[in-house]
């Protein structure tokens, strides 16, 4: 991806991050309602020196607070299937501290949001000699930050049970495109 582009989206999720603390500011404590859940989710890796990146498939773990009508704090944690691509051997996972604008807050049919927050990845390969002939073989490992900007929508079938979907962009030395689908459910 290109400095300008990589430099754009990034000024672009400080401006949507920076608004909606600035909405938290103004509005203070909300409902507090608190949700745990989970899904299936992927992921796509894309970084330079290492070629084609594959995508992934893994676990995630979630809950939310609902600070106000519209504003909802959601961490998550994904653990992506280990992988083996050619002679790699992929290792991932990333924890993401998002903050959610409801664009809907009835509580009843389809909830529509936008995300914006922080992305911490954790990426891991152990790679085999290469050539076959005395090559050499190691591993890498690497955090990196970065910043995440999608939307999602959540279908609450009753008051404590809601299947969501949720679509992001991350922005950071391994910019990727990533979703959830699952499951939240209330606990307060």
């Amino acid at each position: 991806m290109k400095l300008q582009t990589r430099t754009l989206l990034t000024l672009a999720g400080i401006i949507i991050l920076n608004f909606n603390l600035t909405i938290i500011e103004a509005n203070g404590q909300g409902k507090g309602d608190i949700t745990v859940g989970g899904g299936l989710a992927f992921r796509t890796l894309s970084f330079s020196g290492v070629g084609d990146v594959p995508s992934f498939i893994g676990i995630n773990a979630r809950g939310s607070y609902q600070i106000s009508d519209n504003i909802i704090l959601a961490p998550d944690l994904t653990f992506f299937f280990p992988k083996t691509e050619g002679t790699f051997d992929w290792n991932i996972f990333e924890f993401n501290a998002n903050g959610n604008y409801l664009f809907t807050s009835t509580g009843e049919g389809l909830q529509l949001y936008a995300l914006a927050g922080l992305n911490f990845t954790r990426v891991k390969y152990d790679f085999e000699g290469i050539g076959g002939f005395g090559g050499f073989g190691g591993s890498f490992s690497d955090t990196n930050v970065g910043f995440n900007l999608g939307g999602g929508l959540n279908y609450p079938i009753n008051d404590n049970v809601a299947p969501f979907a949720e679509l992001k962009f991350t922005v950071a030395g391994y910019d990727g495109f990533g979703g959830v689908f699952g499951v939240k459910f209330k606990v307060n």
